[in-house]
């Protein structure tokens, strides 16, 4: 893994490998992601793309968010899933 320098901000980079490493390490976050979205597009009538659900509710990122670290929270990663 890249060092990256010492800051409270977190690179998007590192977000995105962070994720890919969880989705990768659990496919059952990628399942329940993909569930989600079906759920947001079957109970939101004035969403009428599924792929946009995913873009414009802060639930779903609240959700995926959470998911992802408690991954990283379970593997004993606790200063980055906060």
């Amino acid at each position: 893994m890249r060092a990256w320098p010492a800051t409270t901000e977190v690179p998007a980079a590192l977000i995105r490998q962070i994720f890919d490493e969880a989705l990768n390490d659990d496919p059952t976050i990628g399942y329940a992601a993909r569930a989600d979205i079906v759920a947001v597009a079957d109970r939101d009538p004035g969403l009428h793309l599924v792929s946009r659900s995913a873009a414009v509710v802060q639930g779903y990122h609240a959700l995926q968010t959470y998911r992802v670290a408690h991954w990283l929270w379970v593997r004993g990663r606790k200063n980055l899933a906060h």
